[in-house]
């Protein structure tokens, strides 16, 4: 671990030393630093990959290259579990979120791994104020007689009920975007209501890790993302979900790496 420390503290020292010579930044001076910084430390990043961050050593390290420009996100690991433990910060690295919704995260990790495994996190990230958690994975076999197509139709009549639902809980929000629509009788929606419960019981039935990730996104829009209290989406030029503490921060300039 020193010696990652002093070879990534030496990589820093070359960047400033880059940038301190005053050369303008244009996009051919640009690539040519990252090309110099790339030929002066090619030992230092060959050296940085052959390991795993669990200490497993890597077969073949230099069978992929590693930008200079994304030198610290490109290493490789041993295995998807080191992979995915990576992505989530588990190997003294940041935290993709706010430490709010890293129980959110964890646990969403745990449970899919249950199901599958070997799956693998490509992204997690905050987006228009909620969770986004993207992997690669496979759902459980589905039972005798369902098919992908109809798993497939399943889902895109609970988008277009939910669509619809919507339209009655928000009209305003659809009337400001220019959709007029006729109210609909009490016994319609009410109908609506029923079918999209039973259907997306259903939907998660036969796609249990979908349904995994679409809970724990949806339970970080009502969980604050930097403390993890009960929380709400606050609007300010970028969409937070935080309860009223860390919005009255959020709005003071005050943010949780201040503290």
């Amino acid at each position: 671990m020193d010696d990652y420390k002093e070879e990534s503290d030496e990589a820093g020292k070359a960047i400033d030393e880059l940038l301190a010579e005053g050369t303008p930044l244009s996009i051919e001076n640009f690539q040519d630093k990252l090309e110099t910084f790339g030929q002066k430390f090619d030992k230092v990043r060959k050296t940085e990959v052959s390991n795993c961050f669990c200490g497993e050593v890597i077969d073949d390290p230099t069978t992929q290259e590693v930008s200079p420009s994304m030198y610290y996100f490109n290493r490789r690991t041993c295995s998807t579990i080191c992979h995915n433990k990576w992505i989530l910060g588990q190997y003294g690295g940041s935290n993709p979120v706010g430490k709010g919704w890293v129980p959110i995260v964890e646990q969403l990790d745990k449970d899919i791994s249950e199901l599958d495994p070997d799956y693998n996190i490509t992204q997690v990230k905050e987006k228009f104020g909620t969770l986004r958690y993207y992997c690669d994975y496979s759902e459980p076999e589905l039972p005798l007689g369902i098919t992908g197509e109809e798993v497939w139709a399943i889902g895109r009549a609970v988008s277009d009920i939910y669509r619809e639902l919507q339209k009655i809980d928000d009209p305003e929000g659809w009337y400001g975007k220019g959709v007029e629509f006729e109210p609909i009788p009490e016994w319609k929606e009410k109908q609506l209501r029923e079918d999209y419960k039973h259907l997306k019981s259903l939907k998660g039935k036969l796609q249990p890790i979908q349904k995994l990730i679409d809970d724990a996104e949806a339970l970080s829009a009502v969980t604050c993302e930097w403390c993890g209290d009960e929380g709400k989406a606050r609007s300010g030029g970028w969409t937070l979900t935080l309860c009223d503490g860390c919005s009255e921060k959020s709005d003071a300039g005050i943010r949780p790496w201040d503290e």
